[in-house]
C-alpha cells in the first residue's frame, strides 16, 4: 500500500510541475522571457535552448530583445525563425 501511495505522490508532483510550466507560458498583456525557454537553436551542431546561448530581456510590453553571446549563431537562427512552420 505504501508503494502505491508513494508512486501516486510522485506522479502528482510531476503533474503539478508540468501544469506550473504551462501556466508560465500563458500569454498576458506583456511578453515574458519564459515564453522562449522551449525554443531551441542550432549551436555547434546541437539543439540548445535559446536562453542558454543568449540574454533575453523585455524592456517594454511589446518589445523583446535577444542578444546572443556568440554572434555565429545569428545566421542559422534567423533563417530558422523566418520559416513559416516555426510560427
Amino acid at each position: 500500500m505504501e508503494k502505491v501511495k508513494k508512486s501516486a505522490e510522485e506522479k502528482m508532483k510531476k503533474a503539478i510541475h508540468a501544469l506550473e510550466e504551462e501556466f508560465n507560458s500563458i500569454r498576458t498583456g506583456r511578453a515574458q522571457a519564459s515564453l522562449f525557454e522551449k525554443i531551441k537553436v542550432d549551436y555547434y551542431e546541437q539543439k540548445v535552448p535559446l536562453n542558454q546561448v543568449a540574454n533575453i530581456s523585455i524592456p517594454e510590453a511589446r518589445l523583446v530583445v535577444i542578444q546572443p553571446w556568440d554572434k555565429t549563431i545569428l545566421g542559422k537562427s534567423k533563417k530558422q525563425y523566418r520559416n513559416p512552420s516555426f510560427r
